[in-house]
């Protein structure tokens, strides 16, 4: 199914009111700057739910979370999350779904931190967005180099320190929040994140 059937069957099912924003959403992720936070994420997600989908209490808000999620990106500011949870809550309000509005603002503004998940559907959210975390080497880099061209603004210098404060604190922490996921991506996400933060210290 294409990424616009995708959405306008969620939009469908959840008995939106109004016409969903799929021109607008999928504008903004395939935006040319996007190099991991863009098209291929956001199938890698949904293809995600398809696999896991029994996860979850309520598939379609996570579904409406992870069109949303990074529907706001722009590296040079830190509210991304804020915005994309503004967007995801304006659309579905105007649509009629307002508890479904809140609910969905709620599982993104998650992502910001990716703290432990209690919910199972923000839990499932939280772990289809760290899934690549935890793919095969050649996949984990390709990712890397992703993220780091978006950020090509950043000097060498301050990609490292930031870089390494972000796996810190993410070797710091569970990274997964499903038995499913840990069993499947954890010990690869871990050995990942360890090498990549290696590799920036011997920079030094």
């Amino acid at each position: 199914m294409k990424l616009h059937d995708r959405l306008n069957a969620v939009w469908t099912a959840i008995g939106a009111q109004t016409d969903a924003p799929t021109v607008a959403l999928l504008a903004a992720w395939s935006a040319p700057e996007r190099h991991y936070h863009g098209l291929s994420h956001l199938r890698h997600m949904l293809d995600g739910l398809d696999t896991y989908r029994h996860l979850a209490d309520d598939a379609n808000a996570v579904a409406l979370a992870i069109w949303f999620h990074d529907a706001v990106q722009d590296p040079q500011r830190s509210d991304d999350e804020e915005r994309s949870a503004t967007w995801a809550h304006e659309a579905l309000t105007q649509a009629g779904c307002t508890r479904l509005a809140d609910r969905v603002r709620d599982m993104i503004l998650a992502t910001k931190t990716h703290d432990p998940a209690q919910d199972p559907d923000t839990a499932l959210l939280l772990d289809l967005d760290l899934a690549i975390l935890g793919q095969s080497r050649p996949l984990y880099e390709r990712y890397v180099r992703g993220v780091r061209a978006e950020y090509s603004d950043v000097s060498d210098e301050d990609w490292r320190v930031g870089r390494s404060a972000v796996l810190t604190q993410l070797l710091s922490k569970p990274l997964f929040n499903t038995p499913l996921f840990r069993a499947a991506f954890d010990e690869q996400a871990r050995l990942n994140l360890s090498d990549e933060r290696a590799a920036l210290a011997n920079l030094l």
